[in-house]
């Protein structure tokens, strides 16, 4: 007599077939298969795995930027970013490049193939550049440097009543600070205005003193700069000179001499000029919380951890905030990396 249940023509070793009918009759690979899934699981959790905030990927890409003092950007693009980008639109393996003509300064992005090497084309950029020889007088060395992605993090934004240049010099401290982490290596201060000194005079005091808004500017020029002086050999070895008399405050600014006139008497550019030396006159929209506010952005290289280093800024915010002046806070926020 015949079970009812079953089906005629189908037998109990037809009814599951394939992988899943394998394990079901060998139990002891299924348990070894479970025993190392539950084994990497573990590993994943305490060992040393990579963890990212967001996905790596590789950008071949080499920047150039070159500081010009007091320029407008349509100085920058005409005296910088076209000579820059005809020196480098030759080289092989560029498959674009993208610039920036700024205040004071541009940069040219060199988006490079994927298959380039990036080490190789950074030489054959920096010969490119170094040969040009018509760059304005009032440009500075050309920095040469490779793009590198970094994870974002975590943010600290300061907040307080204090005055802007205190929260400024703040902020910077800060900066200094939490770069000087063991975990840290790249933080960077933003939602600051730069700072910025202007010079005035009065159309009165030129006619006075003989003379005109394009006299003043050549002195500047010729005497706040560094310059080099070449070098001595000497049996200790080669000692390089160079005479440093770039002016970075006001009160350097004032002590630029004008004119000596020939009874000795010299007219500084202060006798003659307003100078401030303060923020300059930008738009600043950051805040936090409806104040005011000084953000410190802190980012983890391709070598780091987010997660330690989240860890660690949180737990140096936590201390540094006893200790931060009457009615400034710096509360963290993070971005994507977390304990």
């Amino acid at each position: 007599m015949s079970d009812a249940s079953e089906l005629p023509g189908e037998s109990p070793a037809e009814e599951v077939r394939g992988l899943i009918g394998w394990f079901a009759k060998n139990h002891v690979a299924a348990n070894l298969l479970m025993l190392g899934i539950i084994g990497l699981g573990v590993y994943s959790l305490v060992g040393e795995i990579k963890k990212e905030s967001f996905p790596e990927f590789i950008r071949n890409q080499i920047q150039v930027q070159v500081p010009f003092r007091g320029a407008t950007p349509e100085e920058v693009e005409k005296g910088v970013i076209l000579r820059v980008e005809g020196a480098v639109k030759s080289i092989e393996g560029v498959i674009e490049y993208r610039s920036f003509a700024g205040e004071g300064g541009g940069t040219v992005y060199i988006d490079l193939d994927s298959r380039a090497d990036v080490a190789e084309k950074m030489d054959e950029v920096k010969l490119a550049v170094d040969g040009i020889s018509t760059f304005p007088t009032e440009t500075e060395r050309p920095i040469i440097s490779e793009s590198r992605f970094r994870n974002p993090v975590i943010d600290i934004q300061l907040t307080g009543e204090l005055e802007e240049t205190t929260m400024k010099e703040l902020a910077d401290r800060l900066r200094e600070e939490i770069v000087a982490l063991p975990e840290v290596s790249f933080a960077q201060v933003f939602g600051s205005r730069p700072f910025e000194i202007s010079i005035e005079i009065s159309e009165d005091t030129l006619r006075q003193y003989g003379l005109t808004l394009d006299r003043v500017a050549q002195v500047i020029r010729q005497w706040s700069i560094d310059l080099p002086g070449g070098s001595i050999r000497s049996e200790a070895g080669d000692i390089r000179l160079r005479a440093t008399g770039q002016a970075y405050t006001g009160q350097e600014y004032e002590e630029i001499v004008l004119l000596t006139r020939p009874d000795g008497t010299r007219i500084r550019l202060g006798d003659v000029a307003t100078i401030r030396d303060q923020f300059a006159e930008v738009q600043s929209y950051s805040f936090f919380n409806g104040k005011r506010s000084f953000g410190i952005n802190v980012r983890a290289s391709e070598e780091q951890n987010p997660i330690d280093v989240s860890a660690a800024v949180k737990a140096f915010v936590e201390e540094r905030n006893q200790t931060l002046p009457l009615g400034a806070t710096a509360p963290s926020t993070s971005r994507g990396a977390s304990t």
